[in-house]
């Protein structure tokens, strides 16, 4: 079994389950409105093939540990259809690729093309960060949040860029630069600047996880 025969049919839905957060036999067939034993196959074959790994949790309560699935063999599958060439591609899930896999789901085709000239003209300062996120894009803008410990490097190293679009109209990206304490500090507060910051972002990469964490944090204030 390769990622391409996973790309359909019920054993994706049962990954995509699993990537969720509902990782118990009984919670994967309950979502998906089937019987536990049906699931417990597509489980176990999934397992052989080393897509997922099982874990038994101990419990207070008597009886068998807990078993529960996370994912285990991660990948990026990308199939190209062009003109003159079709292709499959199979990238390891680097923060470099699934950075531009996220800007794909996030950004609209127009803010695409400044985004992928940013990161490659900004590589040197983006590997000080440790997550960026998409704030929002206006006709002359593209606002994003930069994650990082680096706080006085990169504010001192990185201006606001202007970059060209492919119908020659250009946009600014501008980045607003925070490091963990300012940004936990802020949301605690409730500053309404800290509070807008992190209003409807979408986070781009984020290495450390921290930022998912923050984000978390800003929707329950």
């Amino acid at each position: 079994m390769d990622a391409d025969s996973l790309a359909t049919g019920s054993k994706w839905v049962i990954l995509e389950e699993i990537g969720k957060g509902n990782n118990t036999v009984s919670d994967i067939a309950k979502s998906l409105k089937t019987s536990v034993a049906n699931i417990s196959q597509q489980l176990r074959l999934l397992e052989a093939y080393g897509f997922i790994q099982k874990e038994r949790l101990e419990s207070n309560k008597i009886g068998k540990p807990k078993a529960v699935y996370a994912i285990k063999r991660e990948m990026i599958n990308i199939s190209s259809l062009e003109k003159n060439k079709v292709q499959k591609i199979k990238l390891s899930p680097s923060w470099f690729s699934q950075t531009f896999i996220n800007i794909l789901n996030y950004a609209t085709e127009e803010d695409r093309h400044y985004l992928a000239q940013f990161f490659f003209h900004t590589n040197d300062i983006l590997e000080k960060c440790d997550g960026v996120a998409l704030m929002k894009s206006s006709k002359d803008a593209i606002e994003l949040v930069l994650f990082t410990a680096n706080l006085d490097y990169i504010r001192k190293h990185y201006s606001n860029l202007d970059l060209k679009g492919l119908n020659s109209q250009h946009k600014k990206i501008i980045c607003w630069t925070h490091n963990e304490e300012e940004l936990k500090s802020g949301i605690s507060k409730k500053e309404p600047y800290f509070l807008n910051l992190l209003k409807d972002v979408h986070i781009l990469y984020d290495k450390t996880g921290k930022l998912l964490e923050i984000k978390q944090l800003r929707e329950t204030k």
